[in-house]
């Protein structure tokens, strides 16, 4: 009995603490195959385009990701089919990628050609101004979530001095040597890097319950804020590195800089940082073994309740307030849609839709 194609959905991009961070660059091996970068304001119908292609895609027995926008969590920023080595993304800011081998790896396609400027003119100022409107909420939302950062660290230094180190590291190197102790080094390993949550104006969304579908094994690392475990899952990272093995590697929504998830796809195994901001349920039949594994083990009897209840209410309104002013960008995004959705020719764009099946898929 053949097994049926896989979708796994992601985030490219993200609302972070540091504006728009994208990874962009890694939705596919930029060594072979074709990547299609689509240009075009709001309204030419990428989303669209790239969403019946996923459909193709999966309907002629090939495996598909989505990459959805985190700045509206039911838009696609990009498709790819990696067993095709096929690709199309939104290449319009904020997620603009450079071209590795334009014509040859990488092709433009501009759907801004099939408007009718003509009736989008009567309409300049009032686009003009909506877009100065979008341009300060997405600041005002970014300046939220640095603030919201700042705050989460200082809730972290204050929690991790009431936290038993000792029993983590040991609960830790265990996990690693489970995993790694009789694992040989290899060559050409590679990594993914990507997004499993966004910030997005639909709250905190994720989709873990997709990315982990194809793994057997799933530890959940869960904790409080300051607990370390983005720092355990760095150094797991690292050893992981060392030893040559593939990976995909999930950063933080709101910081980047940090590791929320770690999948080593080859022994479909997953190590996931679990908090209360990340929910998600693992219904998959894949998963033989799953494994809860807590980093809270205060020491002492004072947890100084009162800041910290103080430090989370104050992260929590900034995070609120930066995703409300997203919410206000997505709503000014629909609103300036339809100016352009008006003097759009959607039969282009099908045309478009067809000639890539026909060229690049089965």
């Amino acid at each position: 009995m053949s097994q049926s194609p896989l979708a796994r959905k992601f985030f490219a991009g993200g609302n972070t603490a540091y504006g728009f961070y994208s990874l962009f660059d890694h939705i596919m091996d930029k060594k072979d195959g074709k990547f299609i970068v689509l240009k075009g304001g709001p309204g030419t119908g990428k989303s669209t385009l790239m969403q019946n292609l996923g459909n193709h895609i999966l309907e002629t027995g090939n495996d598909v990701e989505y990459f959805y926008c985190s700045s509206d969590s039911t838009s696609l920023d990009g498709v790819a089919a990696p067993g095709l080595k096929f690709a199309v993304i939104d290449g319009t800011p904020p997620h603009a990628v450079d071209l590795k081998l334009p014509g040859l790896y990488d092709e433009i396609i501009n759907l801004g050609e099939f408007w009718d400027i003509e009736k989008m003119l009567p309409f300049k100022n009032k686009l003009i101004a909506i877009n100065g409107e979008i341009k300060e909420s997405f600041a005002a939302a970014y300046n939220y979530l640095a603030e919201a950062k700042l705050v989460l660290k200082g809730l972290e230094v204050h929690t991790s001095s009431l936290l038993n180190k000792k029993i983590n590291h040991k609960t830790i190197l265990h996990l690693q040597g489970r995993i790694l102790d009789d694992e040989p080094c290899r060559n050409n390993s590679s990594e993914r890097h990507l997004f499993a949550s966004a910030i997005s104006p639909e709250g905190l969304v994720n989709y873990y319950e997709s990315i982990l579908s194809s793994c057997c094994e799933v530890y959940l690392l869960s904790g409080v804020p300051g607990s370390g475990i983005s720092d355990y899952l760095e150094t797991i990272y690292r050893v992981l590195h060392l030893k040559g093995l593939s990976l995909e590697v999930y950063h933080c929504a709101l910081d980047p800089q940090k590791i929320d998830a770690l999948v080593i796809p080859e022994k479909r195994i997953a190590i996931v940082k679990s908090t209360g901001y990340q929910t998600f349920t693992l219904a998959s039949e894949n998963i033989l073994h799953r494994e809860f594994l807590s980093l809270d083990h205060p020491q002492g009897d004072s947890w100084k309740a009162g800041l910290l209840k103080d430090y989370q209410e104050r992260f929590n309104d900034l995070l609120e307030k930066g995703i409300g002013c997203l919410k206000r960008a997505k709503a000014l995004q629909l609103e300036r849609e339809p100016y352009y959705g008006r003097a759009m020719d959607f039969d282009r764009v099908k045309e478009v839709e067809a000639d890539l099946i026909v060229k690049y898929l089965p």
